[in-house]
This record gives C-alpha cells, structure tokens and sequence, in this order.
C-alpha cells in the first residue's frame, strides 16, 4: 500500500482530511522530472553544470535525478556528505543552478537575498513541475546564480 501511495499519491486523494498540513509520501518520491525539464528549458547549457540544492535532503534528490555526472552543492549550515562530496571551494567563479522547493503555501524566505553574498548575481529562472501519477505534486523554483564569490558558510565540527 504504501509504495502504491508514493507512486501515485492515491491516499492523499482519496482522505484529504487527513493531510492539511503536507503528504509525507512526497519526501519518498523521486524528482526524476527534473534533469529533462532543466535540459529542454536550456538551463544546464552546454558545460559542465552545477546544481544547488539547499536542504541536504533535497541535495540527495535533486543528485539522484540529475545522475553521477552532474556535482551537486548544498548551500546550507548542514550540508552533511555534501561539503566532503564535492567541496564548494572547487566550484568558486562557477555558475551554480539553486534548485528550492517549494513548499505548497510558497517560499517564506528570500532565496536571492540568502544567497546573493555568495554569488555575483542570483535571479529566477522559472519553475519545474514534479509529477506524480500524471499530476503536479509540487514545484521546484530554479535560480540562476552566477560566478559564485565564496562558499557558503557551514559551521564544521571541532
């Protein structure tokens, strides 16, 4: 049953009393939709990109739909595996992808403000759609942010 559910969100659906505050099954689901619509929209160009994500969570989705071949950051004070995995310092005077999601009432905070220290500019560049059962489930919000200045900060362990 509940495979079922996070391939098609079928409960959600069919008791939506019982999720006022969010589907859960969604943190299961994979954001597979991402890499094609990011390609089809020409947001990877034609170098090597890099993408952002800023919950280590959402870093491990968004590595997983975009593939091995793709470095991921995660532009957040806990970044886990992340800043060992591909070190922010490594990307410095690159263009970076700032993949957020967007929760269903909308950003509550101001993605191009938080970032905008760290990069020479940081500007929308639109939404993807992640699909599920042939429905939107939620959104991505997509921010181009370039030449990126200096790493996030991340507060490491002594």
């Amino acid at each position: 049953i509940a495979a079922s559910d996070v391939a098609t969100g079928w409960v959600a659906r069919a008791k939506p009393s019982w999720f006022t505050r969010g589907d859960p099954s969604l943190e299961a689901y994979d954001w597979s939709d991402l890499r094609p619509e990011l390609t089809a929209r020409g947001l990877l160009g034609d170098a090597q990109p890099v993408v952002a994500g800023t919950r280590w969570i959402e870093a491990a989705k968004i590595g997983y739909a975009m593939g091995p071949d793709v470095p991921v950051l995660c532009l957040s004070d806990d970044p886990r595996h992340f800043y060992y995995l591909d070190p922010p310092a490594r990307f410095m005077g690159r263009d970076v992808l700032i993949l957020v999601r967007v929760p269903a009432g909308g950003l509550t905070w101001n993605v191009q403000r938080q970032y905008a220290p760290y990069f020479a500019a940081v500007e929308p560049a639109g939404t993807v759609p992640i699909r599920r059962g042939g429905r939107v489930a939620f959104t991505v919000a997509v921010y181009r942010a370039t030449r990126m200045r200096a790493p996030y900060p991340v507060p490491l362990p002594p």
